[in-house]
């Protein structure tokens, strides 16, 4: 009997790092997305509407030129993310005033808000791109509230360009490390249960 419960003790205890180990891995992997996922987002949020240019706002610079700009935050901006948006441009010469107003913009021009996860993602996998650390969220104007003398309106894509909201995703699949956790879980308890029923 006391073996039983020893074993039994050692199986619940070999599955319960298992489920650990495997939120572990969850979070990780949720935390930093590669280059190759990044850039795979910000096609699917619909960002490459605007973002196809190979010069300033033409409408806007495509992905690799970003990831250029992005790299000179530590040679020409110290490192601070609000003076690399001060520095961008938008349209009809507007200038943002800090890295969140700047996000607050790039999520209303694909229809999300700051707060939407895939929009944390993406700004959050720019600011480790440059080796800066992500500012703060501070109370910055949102884009309605700028004043009307500042805020241009952005001319929308051709119509043909005009990028369809994506729908909300409401049922995701199970995360890859989370499904390894759970089968071998279910796999301890039924080697545990089979151990048992063998050793009566």
């Amino acid at each position: 009997m006391a073996s039983r419960l020893a074993t039994a003790t050692i199986i619940l205890g070999l599955a319960a790092i298992v489920v650990l180990v495997g939120i572990a891995s969850i979070k990780v992997s949720q935390a930093q997305l590669s280059e190759e996922e990044a850039r795979s987002l910000f096609e699917k949020l619909g960002c490459t509407a605007c973002h196809v240019g190979n010069q300033p706002l033409a409408p806007a610079l495509k992905w690799e030129l970003i990831l250029q700009e992005l790299q000179k935050v530590q040679t020409e901006y110290g490192g601070d993310l609000d003076k690399f948006a001060q520095s961008i441009e938008y349209y009809g010469g507007r200038k943002f005033q800090s890295w969140q107003e700047l996000i607050q913009q790039m999520a209303a021009n694909v229809g999300r808000s700051p707060d939407d996860p895939e929009i944390k993602q993406i700004f959050e996998f720019f600011a480790s791109y440059t080796g800066a650390a992500p500012a703060e969220p501070q109370e910055t104007q949102t884009p309605a509230e700028t004043p009307a003398e500042t805020a241009t309106p952005a001319p929308a894509p051709p119509a043909e360009e005009t990028p369809k909201e994506a729908p909300k995703e409401e049922a995701k699949g199970i995360p890859f490390g989370l499904a390894l956790a759970i089968t071998i879980v279910i796999v301890a308890v039924v080697v545990g249960a089979i151990y048992m029923a063998t050793r009566r």
